[in-house]
């Protein structure tokens, strides 16, 4: 079984579907836009899961990838 993907705007709509994630399901990979915005709902003290970033990820796992 794959992983899901999830899509949502950046700002809102992302942190409201990762602040319903556990991360037990596997690790949460975010694009660098919604990385830029969690730390102001981490600092309103909205709790976020760990998350990585896709890009990075991807490059690690195919370091010819296109992005």
């Amino acid at each position: 079984m794959g992983q899901p993907i999830l899509f949502a705007y950046a700002l809102g709509k992302a942190q409201r579907i990762l602040a319903g994630l556990d991360g037990s399901n596997g690790p949460v990979l975010t694009h660098g836009a919604v990385e830029k915005v969690n730390p102001c709902y981490r600092d309103l003290g909205i709790i976020l899961p760990r998350l990585g970033n896709l890009a990075r990820t991807a490059k690690k796992i195919s370091p010819k990838a296109p992005w």
